[in-house]
């Protein structure tokens, strides 16, 4: 059996980016808030801070 993939509105998706924009909330507790899947990131993330490898090299 596969899952449904659901689909979400532009508002829903504005009212999610400007909660977890705020910063106040953890993922795990916004995931909780809008009933969606908690998003932990990729192993690949850079860590915070860093500038991505195709940056200009000013920037690294």
């Amino acid at each position: 059996m596969s899952k449904i993939r659901r689909h979400y509105s532009s508002d829903f998706k504005a009212k999610v980016a400007l909660a977890a924009f705020k910063g106040d909330q953890t993922t795990s507790e916004l995931a909780a808030r809008f009933e969606v899947p908690p998003f932990h990131g990729s192993p690949a993330d850079p860590t915070p801070g860093t500038a991505p490898a195709h940056a200009p090299r000013f920037l690294r």
